[in-house]
């Protein structure tokens, strides 16, 4: 296998609500389409895919969304040749050298999970390899960054669940 002098990774893109939001007005191939060429363009070989449940959909379907956006997603992997999710170090390396796109699950903000441990497997088994604990709202894991000078409660830091759920990703190979 040849390995390409540099690969360029795009650590963090919101692409899977566009997917999502595309495919549920019917349209279909947008990453063949859409974020393939974009991609091809920038000189991005690499991209993580934020799996983000916006507060609209906190607490009880913060689960389900993501759900959703992995499953819009494999269904656009599946009518795509050139684009493959890796959940490895050596499927970038392998998907890169056949000159595709790859792409690596990532959540942003632990939402989906709730309080519950054991929802972190299923979605390492979806292909989730990135957890980002909080985006800008606490959740049962961590506080999160506000956008206006108000704190309420604890100030920052992992709450005890959240150090259970770094120590488990950190178990299981997971980025944090």
């Amino acid at each position: 296998m040849e390995v390409p002098v540099a690969i360029v990774v795009d650590a963090h893109s919101d692409l899977l609500n566009d997917i999502l939001g595309r495919r549920a007005a019917g349209q279909r191939k947008v990453l063949e389409t859409i974020w393939l060429p974009a991609m091809a363009a920038g000189g991005i070989d690499v991209r993580v895919t934020a799996i983000f449940s916006g507060s609209q959909y906190l607490p009880e379907m913060a689960l389900r969304r993501a759900l959703d956006l992995v499953a819009a997603f494999l269904d656009e992997l599946d009518e795509t040749p050139g684009a493959a999710l890796c959940t490895s170090h050596d499927e970038i390396l392998r998907t890169t050298a056949e000159s595709k796109r790859a792409f690596i699950l990532g959540m942003e903000g632990v939402e989906p999970l709730g309080a519950d441990l054991s929802l972190l497997p299923v979605f390492y088994t979806l292909g989730v390899r990135v957890l980002g604990i909080t985006h800008a709202l606490r959740n049962y894991a961590a506080d999160g960054a506000f956008f206006v000078p108000k704190r309420t409660g604890t100030v920052g830091g992992l709450s005890d669940f959240g150090v259970e759920l770094v120590e488990k990703a950190q178990r299981m190979g997971m980025l944090v």
